[in-house]
């Protein structure tokens, strides 16, 4: 049984400060231009205003926001509702979560979650997005399997997903089994459809070997140190800057070990300890079948020795 924790409140205060501010500012610029806020809402006031939703029934809450059943009043159809605050964060945080609608609404595949619709304000971002039917760390508690290979399925549709973002210069940054929405959680690992979620955090990231130096747009490194325990690599423990997308692999690679063992490979009940065992052990790789070779290669500790997503075959 997978040991669930809450959002590390460590993790959501965890930043670095960079060394290069200039060339922070000039990538900051680029990734999430305040400029996109007008450029996203597609829905008018009288258009949500068809959209309904109940505070009493949360279907999920994080950091960025939370998320409601709700309904289309036209045609009784439901969605899910994500409403953000905004008046509560600063211009970064605002500025990160309209780049990542904006990279989330450009999304054209069929392991991405769609939007509908967005409405706001300055005070209040609402995503209206299809039902699902709850995320994959829910799935394990309900599924029952006796052959790894029954959940190749699976682990190809997550992977697809983290392909078809990398091959758009994009970096998730917060890959997670919660994050990875099912359309039916009865049906079976053969069967079952997948989409990727929660965008808050995703940035451009140009370029395959990113660097600090350079020309904008030629690739850089992040700063800002985002994500859950349970799934960040060594280097954002170390408070370096990093590699969006080899960042990516490591948290896709907890995900798949996770996912096959019912546990996550480096956990403890002192968050500290957490840290610690990221940085200074290895993963108990036995009972992994034939994914072993693909788990160990993502879970390499020198996020040079990861594979890039293209790389990955399951």
């Amino acid at each position: 049984m997978v040991v669930r924790l809450e959002y590390s409140t460590f993790l959501r205060n965890y930043s670095l400060k960079t060394e290069n501010q200039d060339l922070y500012k000039k990538n900051l610029k680029y990734r999430h231009s305040m400029d996109s806020k007008e450029s996203i809402y597609d829905l008018s006031s009288e258009e949500f205003s068809r959209f309904v939703y109940s505070e009493s029934i949360k279907l999920g809450e994080g950091s960025g926001g939370i998320v409601y059943l709700g309904e289309n009043t036209e045609t009784k159809e439901k969605v899910a509702i994500k409403v953000i605050s905004l008046s509560s964060k600063n211009d970064k945080t605002v500025n990160q979560i309209f780049g990542g609608c904006k990279i989330m609404k450009e999304a054209k595949h069929v392991n991405i979650l769609e939007i509908i619709g967005i409405h706001g304000n300055h005070s209040i971002l609402n995503i209206v997005h299809p039902l699902m039917d709850g995320d994959l760390h829910t799935y394990i508690e309900y599924m029952a399997f006796d052959n790894i290979d029954k959940l190749y399925n699976i682990f190809n549709q997550m992977l697809s997903a983290v392909q078809y973002l990398h091959s758009k210069s994009v970096a998730h940054r917060d890959i997670k089994l919660q994050n990875f929405l099912v359309d039916d959680i009865t049906k079976s690992p053969e069967n079952i459809r997948i989409k990727l979620a929660d965008f808050d955090y995703a940035s451009l990231q140009m370029g395959d070997n990113p660097s600090l130096q350079g020309e904008e747009g030629s690739g850089y490194l992040f700063t800002d140190h985002l994500g859950s325990l349970e799934y960040i690599p060594p280097e954002q423990i170390n408070e370096e800057p990093y590699d969006g997308k080899k960042s990516d692999i490591w948290s896709l690679g907890i995900c798949f070990y996770t996912f096959i063992k019912r546990e996550y490979p480096f956990y403890d009940p002192d968050q500290g300890v957490i840290l610690l065992l990221i940085l200074c052990n290895k993963p108990d790789l036995t009972e992994l079948g034939n994914m072993k070779k693909v788990i160990s290669s993502m879970l390499q500790s020198d996020p040079k020795n990861r594979p890039n997503s293209s790389d990955i075959i399951i």
